[in-house]
């Protein structure tokens, strides 16, 4: 009884409310490590219950997103690579009588080289956090929150970097008719003809198909940001499911207000 009473008295000795800054609100939200409800003369076992069973969803959601993300980015970033690769390796090249070029002339490279740009980023961010699950669930959010420059500003950058550069990398394709980017050169009927005289070095129609892949994968990923965020809202709910068990602690107690997490097991 008197380790319960410490926090209540300590608590009540303080003058005015305590102010919670916006980065121990994150820290709260995003370190589910422990549970607030333990047995004691204020338990209430339907609070409990509903904390675990949160825990647990927000646990798992946030396993499956950052597994998604992962694939996501390792998917994206090895067809780019080998897209690019297979450009800059052959660029140079000149065949047939005509002393053709596998590739359009002034071919336009930055499309495929920002998909591979925000692939990558994507990827170690990624990576980092699924190599920290060898540590451990509570290394894993830390890793999170530090790699991710805050989860929410996480959400949003991937969100912005993913949307803009596959809606660039579709508008590039053919623009204004002219297909001179790599992604619309591998399917036009120009690379058709040309394919017999660099079967040896390129495929154009894998390229086609796998920088096609790429975009829809890209706009996929919008869902995986989507699925970041309900997992952000659901760790809100548990953060007031939190509060709402420290006002029964209060209650208990005679009123006295205990603010959040000064009581923290």
């Amino acid at each position: 009884m008197d380790s319960f009473l410490k926090p209540l008295k300590a608590s009540a000795g303080k003058k005015g409310k305590s102010k919670v800054s916006d980065s121990t609100m994150y820290e709260r939200v995003v370190d589910d490590e422990k549970p607030y409800l333990v047995d004691g003369p204020d338990h209430n076992p339907r609070l409990q219950q509903e904390d675990m069973a949160l825990k647990r969803r927000i646990r798992f959601l946030k396993l499956i997103s950052r597994f998604l993300a992962f694939l996501i980015s390792v998917a994206v970033f090895g067809m780019m690579g080998n897209t690019a690769f297979s450009y800059y390796s052959t660029s140079e090249q000149k065949k047939g009588t005509d002393n053709l070029s596998a590739w359009p002339d002034n071919t336009k490279t930055w499309p495929t080289l920002m998909m591979l740009g925000v692939s990558l980023m994507s990827l170690v961010s990624n990576a980092v956090v699924m190599l920290s699950y060898c540590c451990g669930h509570s290394s894993a959010n830390k890793t999170d929150s530090v790699s991710s420059f805050f989860s929410a500003a996480d959400m949003v950058v991937h969100a912005i970097c993913w949307g803009i550069s596959a809606g660039l990398f579709k508008q590039q394709s053919a623009l204004n008719g002219v297909k001179n980017d790599i992604w619309s050169w591998t399917c036009s009927t120009a690379a058709d003809e040309r394919q017999a005289l660099y079967a040896d070095v390129v495929n154009f129609e894998f390229l086609c198909k796998t920088n096609g892949l790429s975009w829809y994968i890209a706009v996929a990923n919008t869902v995986s940001h989507i699925l970041s965020f309900v997992i952000f809202v659901l760790a809100i709910k548990r953060l007031k499911s939190k509060q709402k068990a420290n006002a029964t602690r209060a209650a208990a107690a005679g009123g006295v207000h205990i603010p959040f997490g000064s009581y923290n097991h």
